[in-house]
């Protein structure tokens, strides 16, 4: 399998070389490639059919158009390189160790319909994936030093446990709750000690007036509580 970290200029290999550190097996953990030429090996039956079409597009003698099937040159069972991505351009791969992939059990269970395993040999030293991309034009280091940064301090802040990490998201949210409801409290205190006790505690007119509406709206039929007054 060729390798397509060849494709970048030598200067962003020896960059994000040491920038991107190295993994266990003494390979980058980034890597600049074009899109187009990572491959990836896979098995199973594989169609190669004229031009690359599937199915052709003709019209009728009334001018109507349908779908033709096209029948393949040559059908092969096997495992072989196909593109991993559908894409063309610039891309930034990371590197994942082989346990990301799952185990060799599940793996390995992916069968195609000549009963090889469709996904092809099982990465012990585990891949490369896709982060950022596709560009039409590499991009400037400096770019790709920032985006290297923010996608390994962001995985650094994310949790290990998620079930704790679930259990402190809703006590978050229950304190902010709590926290809210006790500000709504003393708001409502305090427009009770500013206003409303000002208010009942008046002897003009027109407060005596707002105690009869207060005491029409709850449905009382005596006074208000001495303090009040």
């Amino acid at each position: 399998m060729t390798d397509p970290n060849k494709d970048a200029p030598l200067v962003i290999r020896k960059r994000i070389k040491i920038f991107g550190e190295l993994n266990p097996y003494g390979k980058p953990n980034w890597r600049v490639c074009l899109a187009q030429n990572v491959r990836a090996m896979r098995a199973g039956i594989f169609h190669t059919m004229p031009n690359g079409d599937a199915a052709l597009l003709g019209v009728g003698p009334k001018g109507e158009r349908y779908h033709e099937k096209v029948r393949p040159d040559r059908i092969t069972s096997g495992t072989m390189e196909v593109p991993k991505y559908p894409h063309v351009g610039w891309i930034m791969e990371r590197w994942f160790p082989a346990h990301m992939y799952g185990s060799e059990a599940d793996w390995y269970a992916q069968k195609s319909a000549d009963g090889q395993s469709i996904m092809g040999p099982f990465p012990k030293q585990g891949g490369y994936f896709m982060i950022c991309g596709p560009w039409e034009k590499l991009t400037d280091w400096s770019d790709l030093e920032n985006a290297i940064a923010h996608y390994e301090c962001t995985q650094r802040l994310k949790p290990v446990d998620l079930a704790m990490a679930m259990k402190m998201a809703i006590k978050h949210e229950e304190d902010e709750h709590a926290a809210r409801l006790r500000r709504f409290e003393a708001e409502l205190e305090s427009y009770r000690q500013q206003v409303i006790l000002p208010v009942l505690r008046s002897t003009s007119l027109s407060a005596q007036r707002i105690r009869n509406e207060l005491q029409k709206a709850v449905g009382e039929k005596s006074h208000l509580p001495a303090g009040c007054a």
